[in-house]
Formats: structure tokens, C-alpha cells, sequence
């Protein structure tokens, strides 16, 4: 759902370099920007003029998709000038600054300002105070306040400037275009909660261990006792199999440097956990052909996964009409002694994930 919130007025706030969101006046053009997550949810407008902040003629616009942001009270600090002790030329300085008109110009200005400042001497009491004007006149060009919402991933911000005070001409009339308006379009990282991997997964026949047989002949070769294989549930490879995994994950890190401790222990920029559904082939003619298997998940580096769990997977097992040591008259094989049948089992997998399908053909260079 999209929501709008129109803010009238200026919320004069200490310029925060840790802000999420810069979006500077002195640049006209349109445009749209990606963002990086942050619990810390500032917008901080920069290069306002002056004239705007003193008139109170800057209306802002945040437009923003899933969340709501209730209206921010306004708030106007003006400070009384204490530069008397500048030399003329620097109050020339002072004086264009404060009339500017034009958000393109700020940065010049504010370097200008910036210089005048560090050639006073704070040890001074008259330029003490004139360096703490000039300093309330550069936080006049900045814009701040937290969004009572946390930014995620799958979000668009927009934001819209609009000013509304007059530019004048040199004669003292109103222009006939005095309005200006700057849109920014924010992004946040387009991101989906499930992750395709791919790896293998080893069953190690306890949760429902089976036993194989084959018909050892006796000693006349005239007739076979059936008999069981020996360390059949040991042979690790023929429990290993390749697998395809389908992995939920959360999409929002936490960082327990920022009080995130709860969070930090789910999913951080280091480990998340998870949960996985997956599909695996066995090539052992021993085997079923597929197993169904789903669990937990730990995802560490967005790139490597350790899953375990329950599979429904296929066991041969020996026929209903044989029984272990039973004397046949005839030799029979593998698939004639057994069938299959579906049953639970642990499994443990280790997948990875690439930037496509690693068993398709990739596109000539030209694509």
C-alpha cells in the first residue's frame, strides 16, 4: 500500500554523516539511487538556500511504498548575527550567502563561509561567537529526520522538493517562473527470500536402517541360502547423492554492534539461518530414483549452506515371501530378492550457490 506524507516547514537537526538518505538541492536533475539497508532511517536534505529556511518556503514530499510515516512537527532556529568583528569583504561574503536564491550556488558559498570561519581565531571572544554564527548558518542548508519506519529490502522511496519562496530580478520585480521542484527516486536492494543451490546430500540409513541380500550358493551348488551383505550401512558413497535445493532466508541483516542482539542471532552479514526443500537423484542401481527431503538451514556468505533434516526417501528391502536365511532352489538377483518402498530418513547436505544453472549451456559472448 503507498502512503503519503507532505511536511511544511524546516526541522533544523545537526548534520549526521551517518545519515541513509542524502538528497542534495543543489542538483536539479531527476533521479533514482540505490540505498543500502540501515536501521538508522534519516533523510537529510542538503544546499538549502538560506532565504527558504528564514521564509519557511520549502515544502517537502516523502512518497513511500509498504510503511507509514506519521507528520513531523516543524521547527525554525534563527540565530542573531554576532559577526560585527568580520571585515567588510567577509560580510560581503556573509551577506550574498544569506541571499542567495539559487540551491546551485549553496556549495560555492559554503566553502566560502567554511574558509572565513577557520581564519578567525576561537580563542577570541568576538570571533568565538562569529565562528558559532557562521556555524548556525551552515546547519541552516541541512535538513534532517529520522523515518519512523525501517528501511527494507523491495522498497521504492520517493522524494519531492518543492520551493515555493520568490526569486526577484535585478529591478526588484518577481520573476514570472518562480517555483522549483527536485524528485529523487530511492531504491532499496531488489532481493528475494529464496535461494536456488545446488550440492549433495548423505543418508546414512538410521532413522530406518534396511538390510540387502543376495542367494549364496551352497556347497553342492544346487541350492542358495539367502544371506545379508556385510557393512552395507557403511558404504558412505552409495548414500551420497546430488541434490537440488530450493533455501528460504531471510533478507534483512541485523548488526548486534547497532543493539540488533536478537536479530544478529538469526541472520547477520556473516551466517543466516534458514530453511530448505530440496530434490536429490540416485545413479546407484541399489537405490530409489529420487528423494523429498526438508529442514533447517544455515547459510553462511549468501554463498555456502549446511542442511539437515528428514527425507522421504527409497529403500529396497527384501520381499514379503523371503526371510533371512531361507534356502531356495534357485539363484536369484538383486532386484528379484527386493523391492521398494518409500520411508523416512536423516539426511545432511551441503549446497552451493551459483550465479545460474551450472548444468546449462551458457549464451555465446555476444549475448
Amino acid at each position: 500500500m503507498k502512503t503519503n506524507l507532505i511536511i511544511t516547514g524546516l526541522l533544523i537537526i545537526t548534520l549526521n554523516s551517518q545519515s541513509q538518505i542524502e538528497f542534495d538541492l543543489s542538483d536539479k536533475k531527476k533521479s533514482t539511487e540505490t540505498i543500502e539497508l540501515s536501521s538508522n532511517s534519516f533523510i537529510l536534505f542538503k544546499n538549502l538556500t538560506y532565504k527558504g529556511v528564514d521564509e519557511n518556503q520549502y515544502d517537502f514530499t516523502v512518497d513511500m511504498e509498504e510503511e507509514e510515516i506519521p507528520p513531523i512537527p516543524s521547527v525554525l532556529e534563527k540565530q542573531g548575527d554576532a559577526c560585527s568583528c568580520l571585515s567588510a569583504e567577509d560580510m560581503k561574503t556573509k551577506k550574498k550567502f544569506i541571499n542567495l536564491q539559487d540551491e546551485s550556488k549553496v556549495p560555492l558559498e559554503l566553502d566560502k563561509l567554511k574558509k572565513i570561519s577557520k581564519s578567525l581565531d576561537p580563542k577570541n571572544q568576538n570571533q568565538s561567537a562569529c565562528i558559532d554564527y557562521i556555524h548556525s548558518l551552515i546547519s541552516m542548508t541541512t535538513y534532517q529526520f529520522k523515518l519512523q519506519f525501517d528501511i527494507k529490502n523491495n522498497q521504492t522511496i520517493k522524494i519531492t522538493v518543492v520551493r515555493k519562496y520568490k526569486l526577484y530580478d535585478l529591478d526588484g520585480k518577481p520573476k514570472s517562473d518562480t517555483s522549483a521542484t527536485w524528485v529523487k527516486i530511492f531504491k532499496t536492494p531488489r532481493k528475494s527470500p529464496w535461494q536456488i543451490m545446488y550440492g549433495f546430500t548423505y543418508f546414512p540409513n538410521a532413522m530406518n536402517p534396511v538390510t540387502n541380500y543376495y542367494s549364496r550358493a551352497d556347497t553342492s551348488g544346487k541350492s542358495f541360502t539367502i544371506s545379508s551383505f556385510n557393512n552395507q550401512s557403511n558404504t558412505f558413497w552409495k548414500n551420497i547423492s546430488p541434490t537440488f535445493m530450493v533455501t528460504w532466508k531471510p533478507t534483512v541483516k541485523h548488526d548486534w554492534k547497532k543493539g540488533e542482539i536478537w536479530g544478529s542471532l538469526f541472520s547477520n552479514n556473516f551466517y543466516q539461518l534458514g530453511f530448505t526443500g530440496g530434490l536429490s537423484l540416485n545413479f546407484s542401481s541399489n537405490t530409489g530414483i529420487a528423494n523429498v527431503m526438508a529442514g533447517p538451514s544455515l547459510i553462511i556468505a549468501d554463498n555456502f549452506s549446511l542442511s539437515g533434516g528428514v527425507a522421504f526417501v527409497q529403500k529396497n528391502v527384501l520381499k514379503g515371501q523371503y526371510a533371512d536365511g531361507q534356502i531356495i532352489k534357485e539363484n536369484l538377483d538383486f532386484g528379484s530378492l527386493h523391492e521398494l518402498q518409500w520411508m523416512c530418513e536423516w539426511f545432511v547436505s551441503l549446497a552451493f550457490r551459483f550465479d545460474g544453472n551450472p548444468f546449462t549451456k551458457a549464451d555465446d559472448k555476444s549475448k
